[in-house]
């Protein structure tokens, strides 16, 4: 079963998805993958990009339990490449995972957390993958200033007070 939410969903909820998705889309022609609002590990909503043959490998061997930039994404906030996301020893299959997302053409990446102070505090994450070289760091300026403005529609776009949110 896949976990992911459709795309038109998430174009329902944000106002001009389409569009933020392609400016993401030119950063990271690989792919992305967008988790909005977690608690306990699971996301209101989840919607990737990412090569779908990956997607479904990932999904059947169950590499979330081991993907370090998952991993990460638990124990901070901000941004990081994914090849400076040190690989914790309680995960040791973590570089194949790696590994075999590279060979889905996700070798280079970058990963963002924020809290939604709008959602009860809860994370969000947007993960971004190229194939043939890093983000710059003004790629990665630019992708954290689309995540910013992504949340900010959703928001926006809720219809709710903050007291009823």
């Amino acid at each position: 079963m896949n976990a992911l939410a459709p795309p038109n969903l998430v174009e329902r909820l944000v106002p001009g998805f389409a569009e933020w998705s392609q400016r993401v889309l030119d950063v990271a022609p690989v792919g992305y993958t967008l988790a909005l609002n977690i608690r306990f590990l699971h996301p209101e909503v989840m919607t990737s990009t990412y090569p779908e043959a990956w997607i479904e490998y990932y999904l059947k061997n169950d590499f979330a339990v081991r993907d370090p930039i998952l991993l990460w994404t638990s124990y901070n906030t901000g941004h990081s490449r994914w090849s400076d996301i040190g690989l914790p020893a309680k995960v040791p299959f973590g570089r194949r995972v790696l590994d075999l997302a590279a060979e889905h053409g996700l070798k280079f990446g970058a990963i963002f957390v924020v809290r939604n102070t709008e959602a009860q505090n809860k994370k969000c994450f947007l993960s971004v993958g190229r194939s043939d070289r890093e983000l710059t760091d003004e790629e990665i300026a630019h992708v954290g200033g689309l995540f910013r403005e992504l949340l900010d529609r959703l928001h926006l776009a809720s219809g709710l007070t903050a007291a009823e949110v």
